[in-house]
C-alpha cells in the first residue's frame, strides 16, 4: 500500500489531477449505484442529461480514452470493489460533463456456472473502457431487452 501511495504522490501534476477527478467520479458513481440504489434507468437519464461542465476542458480537447485508463487504474486501489458497472457509470458522467454523449452498454454470456453480466461504454461505435471485442464475447442486451421494475414493484434490496 505505501509503495502505491509513494507512486501517486510521484505522479505529474497534469496526471495527479486527472487521477483526482477518477477517484471523484467513481465515489460518485458508487454514490448513486450502492447508496441511493437508483434503477439503471434513472442512471441513464442522469448521464443523458448532465449538463456540460464550466471547466476549461471542452469536448474537443478533452481524452476520453485518457479518462478510461485511468478510471481502471484508480479503481484497483482503494476501490477494489470498483466493478465493470461502476466504472462505466463513472467514466459515463465524466464524458457527458464534457458535452460528450456516451453509449452505456449491457450484455451477458452464458457460462458453466451461470450467467456472466457486463458493462462498458461505447463513444461513435466504438468501445472506450474495454476490449474491442466485449460485443462478440458478451451479447448486447439493446433498451427494449431490459425491462425495468414498474412503480411501486420491489426494487433491489426491498421486499
Amino acid at each position: 500500500m505505501l509503495r502505491r501511495l509513494k507512486r501517486s504522490l510521484s505522479l505529474r501534476p497534469v496526471d495527479f489531477v486527472v487521477a483526482l477527478r477518477a477517484y471523484a467520479y467513481l465515489i460518485r458513481s458508487a454514490w448513486i449505484i450502492f447508496i441511493k440504489r437508483e434503477p439503471t434507468r434513472s442512471v441513464r437519464n442522469r448521464i443523458d442529461s448532465a449538463a456540460p461542465s464550466d471547466d476549461s476542458l471542452s469536448a474537443q480537447d478533452f481524452n476520453y480514452e485518457r479518462a478510461a485508463l485511468w478510471i481502471n487504474r484508480v479503481s484497483r486501489v482503494p476501490f477494489p470493489w470498483a466493478r465493470c458497472y461502476q466504472r462505466s457509470v463513472a467514466l459515463s458522467m465524466w464524458m457527458s460533463s464534457r458535452g460528450l454523449k456516451p453509449d452505456l452498454k449491457f450484455g451477458a454470456r452464458r457460462t458453466e456456472k451461470g450467467i456472466d453480466a457486463h458493462s462498458w461504454v461505447e463513444y461513435g461505435g466504438e468501445v472506450i473502457n474495454d476490449s474491442p471485442n466485449v460485443r462478440e464475447v458478451f451479447g448486447t442486451f439493446t433498451q427494449a431487452d431490459a425491462p425495468e421494475a414498474e412503480a411501486g414493484a420491489p426494487g433491489r434490496g426491498q421486499k
